[in-house]
């Protein structure tokens, strides 16, 4: 059976606009996933300049902003299928469903248990410069079908399109794994293993956790959910000392109470005391592990218990200061003037990072190409490969560093303006005159016509009138 998810491809902060786009192709198309290229395949483009070819067709259309592109999954279940069939599957998917309106590129993964395959193609069609719109219920009516009829023309099981809606994936989570708990995931951490602790067995330790205000939930797997959270967590999302099953075997491991029990059931023995001084026994290791724990729980102090997840929108706020006076530190920013200058001079060291990784993927290419038979040996192959590896590695860690940096400098340059514009606003408001009433304004028009002498001519000539 093959489940489709659909996840799109939002715009960069920065120019260019489309790098998301180019972050994704690159993903996809990764040589150690697809078997060095060969699981890869493209439409209406060429795999190597998809992306070139993306961003002309944005720019002849006049549409490089907003959503940059989309990002489809086929998974498979694990043993399910080969990676030859996958990869017809999804190139009969992206032929039938995209058709000749894309520019599109696909490849299948075969690098973990349950094969999958990606399919991104381009917002904008090169066709007539539309625009690929996704309605609610397309996926049931559309896309769906799509795969479950080609699955079934090779022996594969579907999926019935009527019991669930689409699933919800986000991009972020797919590629680097997020958990999305935010301040909540050391603090869940931190009542489990306190439950771990006071528990003799796995009933006792659900009622520990009801007990700090918890939500428990048993479906397939075991989940929760801590006050002020809106929706429950699997607990094996929080590492793998957390999963139903090492829970269980940590309590038999870990419980005080069992440990107690076992040191209850040896063998008595006499200890003897000699005169001086009486030296106190030292702390097991379990007991040394069970007071650092009840610790940091909070039951040995005298204070209530934390409930630091009130103040999260506080405690982001404060990480984002400390991040930008650590910035404004760093490179001794102490004007607007200096501001200006520093985000020219981070823009160019992420040009400078961007042409290096480039350079290094190029070397990486070419390295990947050698063989024995130009004189090389298998050790120096190997030494040449890992040595580029290295330098890529130390190179991405710039480039975030320098991402981090400019989105810092950035929300600083927002706050200032907005604040310097608050100012302005309110320096020009006291500055107004104070505005009149209606009736002092008519007072006001009734006192001046008073005052306005009347001409002879039109005094003589209402006389007159009167007379008449």
């Amino acid at each position: 059976m093959a489940i489709t998810k659909l996840l799109h491809i939002k715009e960069f902060k920065f120019k260019p606009y489309s790098y998301n786009l180019k972050v994704s192709i690159t993903y996809i198309l990764n040589p150690h996933k697809t078997e060095e290229g060969i699981l890869t395949g493209a439409v209406n483009c060429n795999v190597h300049s998809a992306y070139e070819q993306m961003v002309k067709t944005k720019e002849f259309y006049g549409k490089t902003d907003l959503r940059q592109g989309y990002h489809f999954i086929i998974s498979f279940a694990p043993g399910e299928t080969d990676a030859k069939t996958a990869m017809e599957i999804v190139e009969g998917f992206v032929r039938e469903y995209l058709g000749e309106r894309y520019e599109t590129v696909y490849a299948v993964h075969d690098n973990t248990e349950a094969i999958h395959g990606h399919v991104v193609f381009n917002s904008v069609s090169f066709l007539d410069g539309r625009k690929y719109h996704y309605d609610n219920g397309d996926w049931q009516k559309d896309i769906q079908p799509i795969v479950n009829r080609l699955c079934e023309s090779r022996g594969l099981s579907v999926m019935d399109v009527n019991k669930k809606g689409a699933p919800k994936v986000m991009y972020k989570d797919l590629v680097t794994g997020a958990t999305r708990l935010g301040v909540f995931k050391p603090m869940i951490q931190r009542d489990l293993d306190a439950a771990v602790i006071l528990a003799s067995d796995f009933e006792q330790f659900k009622e520990e956790l009801r007990n700090r205000g918890y939500e428990l939930k048993r479906g397939k797997y075991f989940a929760i959910k801590p006050p002020a959270m809106k929706r429950f967590c699997r607990t094996k999302s929080l590492g793998a000392d957390y999963s139903e099953e090492m829970i269980r075997k940590r309590i038999q491991r870990e419980s005080y109470l069992n440990m107690r029990h076992e040191e209850m059931n040896k063998a008595p023995h006499i200890k003897r005391c000699y005169g001086g001084k009486i030296r106190r026994r030292p702390l097991s290791p379990i007991q040394k592990k069970y007071i650092a724990r009840l610790y940091r729980t909070g039951l040995l102090k005298k204070r209530p218990y934390s409930r630091a997840y009130k103040y999260k929108d506080e405690i982001k706020r404060l990480k984002q200061l400390q991040e930008q006076s650590l910035l404004l530190l760093r490179y001794n920013v102490k004007g607007t003037d200096d501001l200006i200058g520093l985000r020219k001079t981070l823009s160019d060291e992420r040009k400078r990072v961007y042409r290096e990784k480039k350079r290094l993927y190029r070397e990486q290419k070419v390295f990947d190409g050698l063989t024995a038979d130009l004189g090389y040996t298998e050790g120096e192959i190997a030494e040449i490969r890992a040595q580029v590896d290295k330098d890529l590695t130390v190179i991405k860690a710039d480039e975030a560093k320098v991402r981090s940096e400019i989105l810092t400098l950035e929300r600083i340059i927002d706050e200032t303006v907005s604040e310097a514009n608050e100012k302005r606003a309110l320096l020009e408001k006291e500055k107004e005159p104070e505005k009149e009433t209606p009736e002092e304004n008519n007072e006001t028009k009734t006192k001046t016509k008073e005052m306005i002498p009347e001409p002879d001519l039109i005094r003589k000539t209402r006389e007159y009138v009167r007379q008449r």
